[in-house]
This record gives structure tokens, sequence and C-alpha cells, in this order.
């Protein structure tokens, strides 16, 4: 006679502190019959690998946005080159070399 014990539900894992909890159970050497397991288990470390690459480049895609909303909007060279255009370097010299600065 096979005895059912209560499974308490392990996937996905989240941390104790974290309000989510997992949303059901999952165990490979149950569920699957052995000559498939390692199959299945290469298929989900392929799979949470793309995830983590969607992940990776998703944070890289808003990095470059930021810096590009940045570059637009807060051109911090631009600024420092505009308000230096108008400088006459000539005339400072001259000031200086006549002691009036």
């Amino acid at each position: 006679m096979r005895y059912v014990t209560e499974r308490k539900n392990n996937f996905p894992p989240f941390p104790s502190w974290c309000p989510v909890q997992p949303c059901f159970y999952q165990d490979l050497s149950l569920d699957i019959p052995f000559e498939f397991q390692r199959i299945v288990r290469m298929a989900y470390y392929f799979w949470i690998g793309e995830r983590c690459l969607d992940i990776l480049f998703f944070g890289c895609y808003l990095l470059i946005k930021l810096a590009i909303f940045v570059h637009k909007h807060f051109d911090l060279y631009g600024e420092i080159a505009s308000r230096l255009s108008g400088f006459n370097f000539v005339k400072v010299v001259k000031l200086i070399n006549y002691n009036v600065i």
C-alpha cells in the first residue's frame, strides 16, 4: 500500500520572508520517469539560462535608454560649450597683461 504524505509546495522557490509563496509541488525524481529525468533537467536549466539572459538584455536595454535620455535632456558638455562659445580669451589675456585682473 502506498502512503500519501502531504507535500508542501516548493516551486518556484521563494525566500521564507517573501509574502508570495510557492504555487505547486515539483519533484523530478518522483514525477518524471528515470530515463527522461536528465532530458527534463537539461531543458529546465536551459530555460532558466534563457530567462537570466532575457533579464540581462532587458537591463542593458533600459540602461542604454536611460543614457540616451540623460544625454538628450541633460547635455552638460553642450551646456558648458555653449557658455564658453561667447567667451573671448584674447580679451582676458590682454586684461591680465595690463594688470587689470
